[in-house]
C-alpha cells in the first residue's frame, strides 16, 4: 500500500468528506503518522536483525527513495500488502472500540 492509497483508506474510513478541506488533511495527516508508526514498529518486530539493520542504513541513505525502501520491505516481508492492510484495519478497530467505550462512560 503507497502513501497515496493509505491516504484514501483513512478518508474513506473516517468519513471526512464534509469537514472543511484544512480540517481533513490535518486529520489525515494525524492518523496517517500514527499508522506510518505502528507499520514501523511491527516491521521492526518481523526482520531480522541484519534486515533491521539494512533497512536503517537505507532510510539514513539521503539517495534512497521511499520505492527502494518499499521494495527492500516487499522482498522481505511476505504478504507486504496483507501486512499493512492489518495493520490499518487493526488501528481502526481499535480507534472505533476506543470511541464506543468513551460514548459508553459519557
Amino acid at each position: 500500500m503507497k502513501e497515496d492509497q493509505m491516504r484514501q483508506e483513512i478518508t474513506k474510513r473516517l468519513g471526512v468528506e464534509s469537514l472543511p478541506k484544512a480540517d481533513q488533511i490535518k486529520l489525515i495527516d494525524q492518523v496517517n503518522e500514527a499508522i506510518l508508526a505502528r507499520v514501523m514498529y511491527e516491521t521492526m518486530e518481523i526482520l531480522s536483525e541484519e534486515n533491521v539493520e539494512i533497512l536503517k542504513s537505507k532510510m539514513e541513505d539521503k539517495s534512497c527513495t521511499a520505492e527502494d525502501v518499499d521494495l527492500f520491505l516487499r522482498s522481505n516481508i511476505e504478504n507486504y500488502d496483507e501486512f499493512l492492510k492489518n495493520i490499518v484495519d487493526t488501528f481502526f478497530k481499535e480507534m472505533e472500540e476506543s470511541v464506543e467505550s468513551s460514548e459508553i462512560g459519557a
